[in-house]
């Protein structure tokens, strides 16, 4: 994994203050460090016992602050915030008083005012679809060839696509035609863009838009 390089700013919410990392990738983080000291997490053992709260699907990264030659374990910000909310849930005190302290507050905001970034309503609406965007990139596809290898049958595919399509109201693709085809998998996610792009040439940022609509239709 390779080490990314951040800079660090005080984020205060209220009389508290939390040591917030920006990341030259463009993402705000915060140390797995801090995050032991604010939850009352022993230090030892720190990275197993957080994976096993949060349970699947947890990445650290590796972050180097600039100007010194310290290299921490670090979560992205919305993984850090759904690592709160089960904390929350566990029963974790510390955690449940953070979350009320923050409601109707949005913590991305708390973190761009910090490093003095823009966020305003379109940034806002642009973070809400990308973020339902990647909740289906992850979503399982309908076989296990996908499950196994990462690849699908072709017919699946077609399957797949002409049940995303009937919820748009553009006409079906014939599953006939890609019978015995292997292909490399596709998410819902990246379905859905190549239908927004190709079908009805949105631009990236309407594709985006067009994602996140239509989203609640996959379920």
């Amino acid at each position: 994994m390779s080490t990314l390089n951040a800079q660090v700013t005080p984020v205060p919410f209220g009389t508290e203050t939390l040591e917030g990392l920006l990341c030259d990738s463009g993402d705000f983080c915060i140390s797995v460090p801090q995050i032991c000291t604010q939850f009352h997490v022993p230090q030892q053992n720190a990275v197993r016992d957080l994976k096993a709260i949060y349970g699947q699907g947890l990445t650290f990264l590796k972050v180097k602050v600039k100007g010194t030659r310290n290299i921490v374990n670090a979560l992205t910000l919305p993984d850090y915030e759904i690592l709160v909310a089960k904390l929350d849930r566990a029963g974790n005190i510390a955690a449940q008083d953070f979350r009320d302290a923050l409601v109707g507050v949005s913590l991305h905001q708390l973190f761009c005012d910090a490093f003095g970034l823009k966020f305003g309503s379109e940034d806002r609406q642009r973070l809400i679809g990308a973020r339902l965007l990647a909740k289906y990139q992850h979503k399982p596809l309908v076989t296990s060839n996908f499950q196994k290898w990462g690849a699908m049958e072709g017919r699946d595919y077609a399957k797949l696509t002409n049940k995303l399509k009937t919820a748009i109201g553009l006409p079906l693709v014939s599953v006939d035609q890609f019978d015995s085809v292997q292909m490399a998998a596709w998410t819902v996610g990246q379905v859905l863009l190549s239908i927004a792009a190709d079908e009805l040439k949105k631009t990236a940022d309407e594709a985006l838009e067009f994602v996140s609509n239509y989203s609640y239709n996959l379920n």
